[in-house]
Order: C-alpha cells, then sequence, then structure tokens
C-alpha cells in the first residue's frame, strides 16, 4: 500500500492545547546532524502553525532515533536504515490527533 498522497498528509489536525514533542537523536560520531536538522526542518514545514516543537539530540554510538511525544516511534538500531520523512510524518499527526500511534500505512500487525 502506498503513502497517502501530499493532498492526503496534509489534512488539517485536531490541535489540543499541549505540544507534540519530537526528538531526533543523532551520532554525533555517525555525522547524522545535518540529516537530522533535514527531518527537524521537514517536520515543522508539513505541520506548520501545529503545536510541534522538534529537539535534536546529539548521542554517542550509531544511534539515530525518532521518539514523538516519549514514544520510540524509529530506530535505526533496529532497522539499519533511515527513515523517511513520510514514516515520521504519521506519528506525528498521530499524535497531534490524539490518536494511538497505530500501523503506518504500507505495514500490518504483527
Amino acid at each position: 500500500m502506498a503513502h497517502p498522497s501530499a493532498a492526503t498528509r496534509r489534512a488539517p489536525c485536531r490541535h489540543s492545547s499541549a505540544v507534540t514533542k519530537v526528538t531526533i537523536q543523532y551520532s554525533k560520531l555517525g555525522n547524522y546532524f545535518k540529516v537530522a536538522r533535514r527531518l527537524a526542518d521537514a517536520i515543522r514545514e508539513e505541520f506548520k502553525g501545529a503545536p510541534i516543537e522538534t529537539e535534536l539530540e546529539p548521542v554517542l554510538g550509531s544511534a539515530y532515533e525518532v521518539s514523538v511525544d516519549g514514544k520510540l516511534v524509529f530506530s535505526k538500531r533496529a532497522t539499519y536504515r533511515l527513515p523517511a520523512a513520510d514514516e515520521i510524518f504519521y506519528h506525528v499527526r498521530a499524535a497531534l490527533n490524539g490518536g494511538g500511534m497505530g500501523v503506518p500505512p504500507g505495514q500490518s500487525r504483527s
């Protein structure tokens, strides 16, 4: 199943008064700062005007992990790859809509 179209992805979100916090932990040693910064910029652009805070957190080792409101939603250690922005947008949108972190498009429940 393909990711939603750009028009669908930009559908309005029901915003609560709480701020959704996205934390991107990136490897200082792996030189992932630019990749992490691009993802943070893409999140802010995709959800312009939404109550979102992005934080870049340098860590040691080969980490590249993304958490939304304290819940780990992506781990390079587990997947051996970097995330596509749409994968992270899905989880941010779910948090903004007050929903749980369901199964992303294109994946099935185990």
